[in-house]
């Protein structure tokens, strides 16, 4: 018996040393912020290409659970429990207890990159998609999330499902907004207390896709999102393609953040201050802190 389970060991130790090799070196990679690599290697207008950085980020997550995780994840729990019996039971031997215990910290390593490698990698693109929309906040641009091509076979689809009673959801704009704060693109700039409002709504014709405009206000962001639109006013569903960050939530209004930070120490930290229109008139306006401390 102890022969039998030395051999298993033996195959199976080998295996999750490579498993554990090739899952350090994708952790290591996860820690190594490059946008070119990972991003792809430039934009054209406000679409980035992919490469297989994004392409690998963008499929790891179901990919991952049914090909790599829950497979492997019984074979390491079976070699586990091997080496704990040979660590164990056969502790009077010194090569089988010491290969025992040598294969009881590989198991529990790759039981541990098993875990912890999609958290790292779901964490990981969640910054991408941040760097991504943060380089394009910065040029003012619309950021595109599909192309038209793709817009049109996607709305056939939740056109197909909202007929079936599936997805009533997508009927309504805000609906639809609301749905990718919480799951879908737009994650990143989730706040506390969302505020969506319906600007625009224009409906479908023959050959021609239905836009609405959804205002998304919360305490960091001002965002404008842009929504397409497929059927009649009975049937109608609707999807994000893009959003825009607003300009005056995007800057503020000091060239110079010392002298901002600076002035609101002032207000903040003063009991009275007060504002004067030249050296020698009345002060027009004064105002008490009443919790200067705070």
């Amino acid at each position: 018996m102890k022969k039998i389970l030395l051999i298993i060991s033996e195959y199976l130790s080998r295996f999750f040393s490579v498993v554990l090799v090739g899952g350090i070196l994708l952790l290591v990679s996860t820690f190594i912020t490059i946008p070119e690599l990972w991003m792809g290697g430039g934009r054209s207008g406000n679409v980035f290409h992919n490469n297989f950085g994004s392409i690998f980020l963008e499929n790891f997550g179901d990919n991952y659970l049914w090909f790599f995780f829950f497979p492997l994840l019984y074979f390491v729990i079976f070699f586990l429990i091997i080496s704990v019996c040979l660590w164990i039971f056969y502790r009077n031997d010194k090569k089988a207890g010491v290969v025992g215990f040598k294969n009881v910290i590989l198991s529990l390593l790759a039981l541990f990159v098993l875990v912890y490698l999609p958290i790292r990698v779901d964490s990981f693109r969640f910054k991408i998609s941040q760097m991504k929309a943060d380089e394009i906040a910065q040029s003012r641009g619309v950021i595109k999330t599909s192309t038209p091509a793709q817009r049109q076979e996607f709305l056939n689809i939740y056109h197909s499902l909202y007929k079936e009673g599936l997805l009533a959801w997508r009927h309504d704009p805000i609906a639809v907004v609301e749905y990718d704060l919480k799951y879908g693109i737009l994650q990143p700039y989730d706040g506390e207390n969302n505020k969506l409002s319906l600007e625009a709504m224009t409906g479908a014709v023959p050959g021609v896709l239905g836009s609405a405009v959804v205002l998304l206000q919360n305490e960091e962001h001002q965002i404008t999102v842009y929504l397409s639109g497929q059927g009649g006013e009975e049937d109608r569903v609707w999807m994000i393609y893009g959003y825009e960050f607003n300009k005056n939530s995007a800057t503020n209004n000091f060239g110079n953040d010392q002298i901002e930070k600076a002035i609101s120490n002032y207000l903040l930290t003063e009991k009275f201050f007060s504002w004067k229109n030249r050296q020698d008139s009345h002060n027009f306006c004064m105002i008490e802190n009443l919790k200067p401390d705070q």
